[in-house]
């Protein structure tokens, strides 16, 4: 999914600065990834959603700021919040850093909005219930206080992550280094306030 927000938004940057020269090669395979990703977004609209009648709006950053946990004496470091619109897709994300101690903490909430049949591989992943482990580390699904979420650890970096769906439609990651990290994730994860989330 980052890799799709991404490429979304260098896609909406290169759309828009376009001002009617004439196309470079590089130009061209811009508007042309322009154009499959509104022909993607009309899909999904027309496919992704079925039985679905209400037109979905993005929410704002304040509405994602208030799932954000509620962590006593940590800093939160100055959130970033992106939204954008391309080709029939809308999609927001809040980026938000934790710092307490020699401890950091990111977390990162996206709303697929118009896009959520891109969330069809992590759905799948989550239901799965496999786990895979070896000397580098190890990645699972588990569940967490009735949350399923995929967990993942890295022996080499002591990196954890937590990736949750909530509601077919937000995609909440946190990320974490160092001793006791994935315990502070789990943690985090429990304070968050996810009915916050339309």
């Amino acid at each position: 999914m980052k890799k799709i927000v991404l490429v979304a938004v260098m896609v909406s940057i290169a759309f828009f600065s376009f001002c009617g020269k004439k196309e470079t090669p590089q130009e061209k395979a811009q508007r042309e990834l322009t154009n499959a990703f509104k022909q993607m977004g009309e899909a999904l609209q027309q496919t992704g959603q079925p039985g679905q009648t209400a037109k979905i709006t993005v929410v704002d950053k304040e509405t994602l700021m208030a799932a954000l946990p509620k962590l006593d004496g940590w800093q939160l470091n100055d959130p970033s919040f992106n939204r954008g619109a391309f080709g029939g897709i809308e999609i927001a994300n809040l980026n938000a850093r934790f710092s307490g101690g020699d401890k950091e903490l990111e977390v990162k909430i996206s709303d697929t909005g118009t896009a959520q049949a891109m969330l069809m591989p992590l759905k799948m992943a989550l239901q799965m219930n496999v786990a895979h482990e070896d000397g580098n580390g190890y990645e699972k699904v588990s569940n967490y206080n009735d949350i399923p979420v995929i967990e993942k650890f890295t022996k080499g970096s002591q990196r954890s992550e937590l990736t949750v769906v909530y509601k077919d439609r937000y995609i909440v990651e946190l990320d974490s280094k160092g001793e006791g990290s994935m315990d502070l994730l789990k943690n985090a994860l429990s304070r968050m306030d996810l009915t916050k989330l339309p």
